[in-house]
């Protein structure tokens, strides 16, 4: 497609598929960025948190929440986009040993397991979400729904980015698209 990087992913199974690519590709352009802010949070909070700490002997509570806020937000962000770049944990016994049709189909199952297991973290992530909303962070009286809910947020991510990897490597079940492993 014109105006497209190159991508590792076979083109779309279906007319509609173009539209939800450039959209889970927003998704993660949006998600790279996030994750970029987050990371300088977190490294910037952690220096100034040691530095007070170990050498002004001063403690701030707000880098107490801010910490593990930023660390559970990019756990979450990141394991969706590495979802969808196959970066997650593999155990690569089958697949090679398959032919390139029998290896689609067992990529698409593969790709629906972790579909359902994203969908299993964001239902978890709704009854975290609500124990947010009754707890607050004990140094800053924060409500913890603003760290609880990036289990919600990341469930969901997963289970939309599994998803585009399992239409995939449907297409490569149809002979659309050269094959890729599980």
């Amino acid at each position: 497609m014109p105006g497209r990087r190159a991508s590792s992913r076979a083109g779309p199974p279906e007319f509609w598929m173009p539209a939800a690519g450039r959209v889970t590709d927003v998704v993660e352009r949006t998600l790279n960025q996030l994750l970029a802010w987050l990371s300088l949070i977190l490294l910037a909070a952690l220096v100034v948190q040691v530095v007070n700490r170990y050498i002004l002997g001063l403690a701030w509570p707000f880098l107490q929440f801010l910490i593990p806020f930023s660390f559970v937000w990019i756990t979450m962000l990141g394991s969706a986009v590495a979802v969808r770049h196959k970066l997650h944990f593999d155990v690569d016994l089958i697949s090679p040993r398959l032919p390139p049709r029998a290896r689609a189909v067992f990529g698409a199952v593969m790709s629906a397991a972790v579909f359902l297991g994203g969908l299993l973290i964001a239902w978890t992530g709704v009854g975290f979400a609500g124990l947010g909303l009754l707890k607050k962070d004990s140094a800053t009286d924060i409500p913890m729904i603003y760290t609880y809910c990036s289990i919600l947020v990341g469930g969901i991510l997963i289970a939309l980015l599994a998803l585009e990897r399992m239409l995939v490597q449907i297409q490569m079940m149809g002979g659309g698209g050269e094959t890729e492993a599980a």
